[in-house]
């Protein structure tokens, strides 16, 4: 019989015993589509969003066996980390650890592909759960960074940074992309009345659609067509309509700080009309549909939440005929989801 070795215990020593970050999933209201790197090298972008109080939860804590354990919508075991099938769990151990003796399982409020970021805040809490495991800390800025890193430029995936940057720092923000790629985040500082009035007005629905928000983003991003420039890039129209998606997103931040509530409502509309206009994957025949009855229930103004395709429909409406919208969705088979705003972002909720 072997030996027992007494230092096989110190192997989980430096790690904490169990950690558990919770990371809000994201509503975007305007923006969305400039803050991919094709755009903003060239234009620079300017986005609002928000963070949600829905949530993506993450645990990890040292495991008794050699591996790795990963459960998610499946369960995985895993000699070392280029073993794991989950792509950002696979890249996320290999830059931060630990490599082996780990077991990690993550829970959602909301389905993943349904336009909430859902991708994003679920790589955000897992560098914070990693970080958190090997009893260090990491910034909110440097944690959109690196979860951005993983999806963007590790794993090519396409998509932008504002998702990375609403899990990390929570609240209704302004993200100012300059062309080096360099973030500046600004909160909305909106009066209390003016955010209770939004967080009444907004209704959310889902379409029960899912989809990947990368298809839809290829759909209009493509490959560059020289041999000397690998990066993508988009034709000349679909460059023209997110410099107006920027535009209006500009006006949307104004009319929220100052309470102009019909004139947010009618950008609304004319943010999704732009976004609409950037590719045939965008909507379909039963989203405009959905869209143009909420629009004759009352609505002011609406859009898919993130590329688009499906996931969750939101309206802005107004007291007077909010249950008309409701009736109306409701009609329709769309489930109704209220949506809250939560001012912390990705935050370790139990470290024991």
């Amino acid at each position: 019989m072997a030996q027992f070795q007494p230092d096989q215990l110190q192997l989980n020593q430096p790690l904490t015993h169990l950690v558990l970050s919770r990371t809000p999933l994201r509503l975007s209201l305007g923006g969305g589509g400039t803050d991919l790197p094709h755009f903003y090298k060239k234009h620079g972008s300017f986005i609002i969003t928000s963070a949600i109080q829905k949530y993506i939860y993450v645990i990890a804590k040292p495991w008794f066996e050699e591996g790795i354990r990963v459960s998610y919508s499946k369960t995985e075991h895993a000699s070392c980390a280029d073993e794991i099938d989950h792509p950002v769990v696979r890249e996320a151990i290999k830059l931060f650890g630990p490599k082996k003796h780990i077991e990690i399982a993550s829970m959602a409020d909301l389905p993943a592909r349904t336009g909430m970021g859902s991708s994003a805040s679920f790589t955000v809490g897992l560098i914070n759960t990693l970080f958190a495991l090997n009893r260090k800390s990491i910034g909110a800025h440097s944690l959109a960074e690196q979860a951005f890193n993983i999806q963007s430029n590790i794993l090519a995936e396409i998509g932008g940074k504002q998702d990375q940057y609403a899990a990390a720092f929570g609240g209704i923000v302004g993200l100012t992309i300059e062309r080096s790629g360099n973030v500046l985040v600004r909160e909305l500082q909106l009066d209390p009345e003016i955010l209770e009035e939004l967080e009444d007005n907004l209704m959310c629905f889902s379409t029960g659609i899912k989809r990947e928000s990368s298809d839809i983003h290829s759909s209009y991003v493509k490959p560059a067509t020289t041999k000397d420039d690998q990066e993508l890039k988009v034709e000349d129209e679909t460059e023209d309509v997110l410099l107006e998606i920027k535009q209006i997103s500009l006006s949307i931040a104004k009319a929220l700080r100052v309470g102009a509530f019909a004139e947010f409502g009618w950008l609304l509309h004319r943010h999704w009309l732009a976004k609409r206009s950037l590719s045939n994957s965008i909507s379909n025949s039963l989203i405009d549909m959905w869209y143009n009855k909420g629009l004759n229930a009352g609505a002011l103004g609406g859009k898919i939440m993130g590329a688009g395709g499906g996931g969750f429909l939101v309206f802005y409406c107004e007291n007077g005929r909010r249950k008309d919208l409701r009736r109306a969705m409701c009609n329709e088979g769309l489930r109704e989801v209220k949506l809250r705003f939560e001012f912390a972002g990705s935050k370790i909720v139990a470290n024991m």
